[in-house]
């Protein structure tokens, strides 16, 4: 724990930590508060009002997340937070884009799968 280097490397690690948590938490925050009648993907549409907590970019950014990735956007947002958090204090963390791109694939499998099974999805 707290294998960080030297001065250079421990706060490059911080600052990419602290923007995958930041960008994990504004993705929990814009899926949480996911409105259907915000602006958003494939939506041409002016709303005044938009219900959703971080805006018009909280809107677009839940519209797209839940149209290619249905509400397991949520294991992504989550898997940038606990990234995140490793890189803030240091734990060692190997191999991000195969994991990313595991949990992806993952994701598309087991979407695939229950479609397969003819399971109802959440929405």
């Amino acid at each position: 724990m707290f294998n960080y280097g030297s001065f250079r490397s421990f706060f490059i690690k911080f600052v990419i930590g602290s923007i995958f948590v930041i960008f994990s938490l504004s993705l929990f925050i814009s899926i949480a508060t996911f409105s259907s009648e915000d602006p958003g993907f494939n939506k041409l549409i002016y709303v005044e009002n938009i219900q959703n907590a971080l805006g018009h970019f909280g809107a677009q950014l839940s519209s797209v997340m839940i149209v290619f990735w249905g509400w397991s956007s949520y294991m992504i947002a989550l898997f940038f937070l606990i990234c995140g958090i490793k890189l803030i204090f240091g734990i060692k963390s190997l191999q991000f884009i195969f994991r990313l791109l595991f949990l992806l694939l993952g994701i598309v499998f087991v979407d695939f799968y229950l479609i397969l099974l003819k399971i109802a999805s959440l929405e």
